[in-house]
């Protein structure tokens, strides 16, 4: 008897564990998994390094809740975006509509453009040439009979390249590309939250931190509904398209990463004196709201990039998850972050590899095992306090004997 059925006996009122995990798409997820699914995995590691290591200071800085706001800030910047482009749609004029040629006239004016087209339209004049007794075609309209099925054939992959030539160029009519218009307004808030933390009570940043969550959840939601179009586009943006990241998300995500990355390295002991000792950096004569900005900017781009590639909530966790295991482990901000950037790579990672071969979703197997890793940084992290604090007691009891 398998495991499975010794659970199954043992529990009657509780259902099979192989029913429950789904393991048969397994095998097909490893052997394709360099041709379909290597590009959006390495693109994913991409998002768990830079979320991890920008997490450190939103950890630091007590902000936590700041990377959940701006996530909804920049799904209400692409709802604004497909609103926009609804009502530019509506208030356009209506091209008129040609009208619909005979079938057999459509065949003759057809001009074939590939090697594929020039074989159905050959194969349709021998059709026709046999329906009429090897005369050509006079152009008028054919007597109604019934059509074979190689026509049928014929006519269906004409309709179904002019669909795929429809989805290609599906969204060259929107007048703002809603990536850009996202960008823009979580860099615009962002700005201005940066702008109200300095000087402010942690509560009352906390505040307008839940505020603008609030409002840009609502927005996002209401412009959403208004646009005829983009609940999809939102439902995507909060549960995230990890498993097929599309190319052009694949390379934001590896310039604006690279990008921020390197700003990121090149200005990294300025946010920790302006995070830290604010005061003195004034004195001083340090550029703090000049710096404070930067950092917020960073933040804020990173996490509209791939919000729009994985979904709010993996982004949210990637941001909380890594440097919260990684100042676990560590006391010092340099060995912290490379923690945090690999934590969070190994986040993305194991979630994209269980969310293959459980055929899960994707963006919360990525935070159970950032959370699996938190749980065993902060057992780790016990143990050796407690060891320690034995030590430090022996030691203690021996020097006073």
């Amino acid at each position: 008897m398998s495991v499975g059925m010794s659970l199954a006996a043992l529990t009657p009122g509780f259902a099979d564990p192989a029913t429950i995990i789904d393991v048969s798409h397994a095998g097909e997820f490893l052997a394709k998994f360099n041709e379909l699914y290597l590009d959006s995995f390495l693109a994913n590691i991409m998002v768990g390094v830079l979320l991890g290591a920008l997490g450190l200071f939103v950890i630091l800085r007590r902000i936590v809740f700041l990377s959940a706001a701006l996530s909804q800030v920049s799904g209400a910047g692409l709802a604004l975006a497909f609103f926009i482009g609804a009502m530019v749609a509506h208030q356009s004029p209506v091209a008129p509509t040609r009208p619909v040629a005979p079938p057999d006239e459509v065949l003759d004016k057809h001009k074939p453009v590939d090697d594929t087209d020039r074989e159905i339209q050959g194969f349709l004049d021998d059709d026709e040439d046999s329906n009429n007794g090897g005369k050509k075609p006079t152009g008028k309209p054919a007597t109604m009979a019934a059509p074979k099925p190689a026509s049928m054939s014929a006519t269906m992959a004409a309709q179904e390249h002019h669909k795929v030539h429809k989805r290609h160029h599906h969204g060259t009519h929107q007048p703002i590309r809603p990536i850009f218009l996202s960008l823009i307004l979580t860099g615009l808030v962002a700005l201005l939250l940066s702008e109200l933390s300095r000087g402010q009570r942690r509560s009352t940043q906390e505040s307008i931190v839940g505020l603008v969550f609030i409002v840009a959840s609502a927005a996002s939601i209401i412009l959403s509904q208004m646009a005829e179009k983009g609940a999809h586009e939102i439902a995507a943006l909060l549960f995230g398209t990890v498993i097929f990241i599309p190319p052009d998300h694949q390379k934001m995500i590896y310039g604006v990463g690279a990008l921020t990355l390197a700003l990121y390295a090149l200005l990294f002991k300025d946010f920790v004196f302006v995070s830290f000792d604010p005061t003195s950096a004034r004195a001083s004569g340090f550029p703090v709201r000049l710096t404070n900005g930067v950092l917020f900017l960073l933040i804020a781009a990173s996490i509209a990039i791939c919000t729009r590639a994985v979904g709010a909530m993996p982004v949210f966790a990637l941001t909380v998850l890594p440097p919260t295991a990684a100042l676990m482990i560590h006391d010092r901000m340099t060995p912290a972050l490379f923690t945090s950037a690999l934590v969070g790579a190994v986040s993305a990672a194991g979630g994209y590899f269980l969310s293959g071969l459980l055929n899960l979703s994707a963006g919360p197997l990525i935070v159970v095992v950032g959370s699996i890793i938190v749980a065993i940084a902060w057992t780790v992290r016990s143990i050796l306090t407690r060891i320690a604090t034995i030590r430090a007691r022996r030691k203690s009891e021996q020097a006073s004997s």
